[in-house]
């Protein structure tokens, strides 16, 4: 039994880290090969001259911006909870609906639109407009209503896969030094979020705990095929104690922390949902994770290249690993973010201190590694 444990865990590890790399992956790619300009409305603007010098003014521009990003999803994080707190569960669904549909067709048309000016292909306004209307179209049914019209999982996961991306595109616009002051602040704010008790998040585990009620949101669900897994004697000790394992892992507009917990069984005499209890359900991950693993990635392969954003990605899987092990032993909700972040940041720097110059002088000493 431990042995068929420690096979799910290492399928739900793979299932995991494998959408996140190829997340990281194509955003990094489509920032270095597109270079977006910076278009963005920030509290404090920084010099064009040479954004790559870190001063101490952009230092204190930059944590100024990020103060204000982490502000508004903090409040927004707040207005999901209480929506959920009054039972608004269509007002969010619609609210994200909404959001997704933006999101694939203004910023995901953005994007098409320089990825095709830099391909130099033409395409007249026209059918340009009619590709982004049906791609935000069928991108919303396969992200929300999948069984309803008739689309594969499959065709939820590209979508949910681009949609980080898109984002993730986007927010690579903001200046160096803005981007990592957010990404560091919004850490931390994960971490205060799930751990204080007053946290937002930490209260929306808590109502989603007790009301058994499903938050509308982008959620990539990894599945893992547990049927191999599964034997007689489970199926019948799952009588008196279902032994499921669920896990989830949410942030930014469905911003809940990692969270694995065991879900007994409405009744012990009901022996028809036996099997249905039995099975764990797919590990869920929440796209924020996504998207600010990327957009660490890609802003170290558009400011630093190649080096730095392998290190970068590298650090950030196995920081999610490391969440996910440490998750195992712990009773309660974990933040995903910190410990990825924290290792990809010390991976960047490193990188860009230490590798590259020393990558440097071996190029130039003719030296071959």
């Amino acid at each position: 039994k431990k042995c068929d444990e420690l096979r799910y865990g290492i399928e739900a590890l793979g299932a995991v880290l494998r959408p996140v790399f190829v997340t990281m992956s194509l955003s990094a790619s489509l920032v270095a090969w597109t270079r977006p300009k910076s278009h963005v409305a920030l509290v404090y603007q920084e010099d064009d001259d040479d954004i790559t010098v870190v001063t101490k003014d952009r230092v204190e521009k930059g944590a100024a911006n990020a103060l204000a990003i982490v502000g508004v999803i903090l409040l927004t994080t707040c207005c999901v909870v209480g929506l959920y707190w009054c039972g608004c569960t269509s007002c969010l669904r619609g609210y994200m609906m909404f959001s997704s549909a933006t999101l694939l067709g203004i910023l995901g048309g953005g994007l098409f639109a320089t990825v095709l000016v830099k391909a130099e292909i033409h395409l007249d306004v026209f059918t340009l407009f009619i590709i982004i209307i049906n791609w935000a179209a069928v991108g919303v049914a396969a992200i929300y209503s999948p069984f309803k019209f008739g689309l594969p999982r499959s065709a939820t996961r590209a979508y949910l896969i681009s949609a980080a991306v898109v984002l993730a595109w986007h927010l690579s616009t903001y200046p160096p030094v803005t981007t990592w002051c957010a990404l560091i602040g919004l850490a931390l704010y994960d971490l205060f979020a799930v751990l204080a008790p007053c946290g937002p998040l930490n209260a929306l585990v808590q109502l989603m705990a007790t009301r058994r009620e499903p938050l509308p949101g982008l959620l990539y669900e990894a599945q893992i095929d547990t049927d191999e897994y599964i034997d007689e004697t489970d199926r019948i000790s799952s009588q008196a104690d279902s032994r499921q394992t669920h896990g989830n892992i949410d942030n930014i507009e469905d911003n809940i922390p990692i969270q694995y917990h065991h879900r007994n069984s409405k009744s012990n005499d009901d022996s028809d949902d036996l099997d249905t209890n039995n099975k764990r359900d797919p590990v869920k991950l929440g796209l924020g994770d996504f998207v600010f693993f990327s957009v660490l990635v890609a802003n170290d392969a558009k400011q630093q290249g190649f080096v730095p954003a392998a290190a970068a990605t590298l650090a950030c899987l196995i920081g999610l690993a490391t969440t996910l092990i440490l998750l195992t032993f712990s009773k309660r909700a974990l933040p995903a973010l910190p410990i990825s972040i924290a290792l990809g940041v010390t991976a960047s720097f490193f990188a860009d201190a230490c590798l590259l110059p020393m990558l440097s002088l071996f190029v130039h000493s003719g030296l071959r590694v």
